[in-house]
């Protein structure tokens, strides 16, 4: 039950005309007014024009709800990991109270109900955008003649354990029914000079990250230059990737098997080879397709040993589409695949420091707007970062995102309640801080995957919980014993 203030016309329909000019002005003028905190501090980044449509798109709950307000909220609740749904709904049911009108829904239905209009296609246009604006402020990376630079990897995620999920994306074989989650495998694209997350798309584990990588290819322009692991090593991105003008840079595969005798020397482990396309047709594209590459493409190859202290000497194999050895030297080829690292840093930020490694939504359709909200959330910190290290003549590798994203949090109050003069003047002291607040400088540290923390002595879930039952000499496994330790007579006087 929603309750709200009871309208004047509801007993005197009579009156209905004459009020309806005087409800059409109050309603104009709530929407030329700011709808959340949020869109007062983050207008400057999310495109107007955008929110500005998306705040014509017809609704019968536009009224109470209106879906820039719900994006807003929506966006808050991703860029606080630690807020819920009844939190944002509550800040809507704030903002309403501030224009004098009362709406007592206890529960967060209708919250849910409303996140689900907004549609998914005008969320990937926002996040396509603002990406594409980051990445155009961002300086280019030296020794790379003004061309951009991108990186694509691949990672998981898990999705809330349902069966709609669980049709979308299956839980690992191995795994009995109700002792998983949903996998969700995505594949994205970074600017290596801005960090942006550029381009994503995603799909369920089974799938590799070459086919998700078909989708992604088309989205690149010309003049691209593409890092990328052993997963993207294949004919197909050399033959198909040159011909839309884009270069790859990609550590080789089978580099064990390599007789570095063949082929056009240009210097020490530095070669020109010829690659023959296989006979077998790709499964990533159609036999169509796959008859419309070249026989054979020319690429190149080099060899260096990386020496880090305290370690033995590792050898590195790259093979590329950038053949000219003057413009494109060895170092300039090794530094940019070594930088290709950031992306698993940029995957950690929106795992780790977002929380997105685990989806709240219970739905496939809303597990696909919580995942572009992360992406949109990520990129507006990143933008914050970036003004800060142009602002302040920065290192943006050593601004913290984490530090960014709680300066953030914390400033937010402060930037919204503020006019316009002193808004400005916070919002330079907030990059300062941002600015200031740099990672230690750590060349070749060394992080091994493993824990210090010992997990607790739990029993596996190997059947559904509701009818998993934890049997009597388990419960107390892995528990140490107490030692009894004998206690003193009391003297007595």
């Amino acid at each position: 039950m929603v309750y709200m203030k009871r309208q004047p016309h509801a007993e005197f329909p009579q009156f209905r005309s004459k009020l309806a000019a005087m409800g059409a002005r109050k309603r104009q003028s709530v929407a030329r007014e700011s709808l959340h905190s949020m869109e007062r501090t983050l207008s400057q980044f999310v495109p107007a024009e955008e929110v500005q449509k998306l705040g014509s798109l017809p609704g019968t709950r536009n009224r109470w709800l209106p879906l820039p307000l719900v994006f807003w909220s929506f966006l808050q609740m991703v860029m606080d990991p630690n807020s819920s749904i009844r939190e944002a709904q509550r800040s809507i049911q704030a903002w309403w109270r501030q224009k004098g009108r009362s709406w007592s829904e206890p529960s967060s239905r209708a919250f849910c109900e409303a996140r689900i209009r907004l549609p998914l296609e005008w969320l990937v246009r926002v996040w396509w955008k603002l990406a594409d604006r980051l990445s155009a402020q961002s300086p280019s990376l030296p020794g790379c003649h003004g061309r951009r630079v991108l990186a694509a990897d691949g990672t998981t995620v898990l999705a809330q354990d349902t069966l709609a999920n669980q049709q979308q994306w299956p839980q690992l074989g191995s795994q009995k029914p109700g002792c998983g989650f949903p996998i969700i495998y995505l594949v994205g694209i970074f600017c290596l000079a801005s960090g942006a997350l550029l381009r994503a798309t995603h799909g369920p584990r089974t799938w590799h990250e070459s086919r998700l990588f078909a989708f992604l290819r088309r989205w690149m322009r010309k003049g691209d230059i593409l890092v990328a692991d052993r997963g993207f090593w294949s004919y197909l991105n050399f033959s198909l990737l040159p011909s839309r003008g884009v270069d790859l840079i990609v550590r080789t595969k089978y580099a064990a098997k390599i007789d570095w005798r063949r082929g056009c020397q240009l210097g020490v482990n530095d070669r020109l080879i010829t690659m023959r396309k296989p006979r077998e047709i790709s499964t990533v594209v159609g036999s169509r397709c796959w008859n419309r590459l070249a026989a054979s493409v020319v690429v190149r190859q080099v060899r260096v040993r990386t020496k880090r202290k305290g370690f033995r000497d590792d050898e590195l194999v790259i093979t590329t589409t950038l053949l000219d050895p003057v413009l494109w030297p060895v170092e300039t080829l090794v530094r940019l695949y070594e930088r290709r690292w950031r992306i698993e840093m940029n995957f950690d930020d929106l795992k780790t420091s977002q929380a997105a490694a685990m989806m709240r939504c219970k739905s496939p359709a809303m597990v696909r707007r919580e995942l572009v909200m992360h992406a949109i959330a990520y990129n507006i910190i990143r933008r914050l970062m970036q003004e800060s290290a142009i602002t302040f003549d920065a290192s943006l590798d050593r601004i913290s995102f984490k530090g960014t994203a709680d300066t953030f949090r914390a400033w937010r109050g402060v930037l919204a309640a503020a006019g316009h003069a002193k808004a400005v003047d916070a919002f330079a002291d907030m990059l300062i801080i941002c600015a200031l607040d740099k990672l230690p400088h750590r060349p070749g540290r060394h992080e091994p995957r493993a824990v210090k923390k010992r997990p607790k002595p739990y029993s596996l879930l190997t059947a559904p919980r509701n009818v998993f039952t934890v049997a009597a000499s388990r419960r107390n496994k892995g528990r140490p014993k107490r030692k009894l330790i004998p206690v003193p007579p009391i003297l007595c006087a």
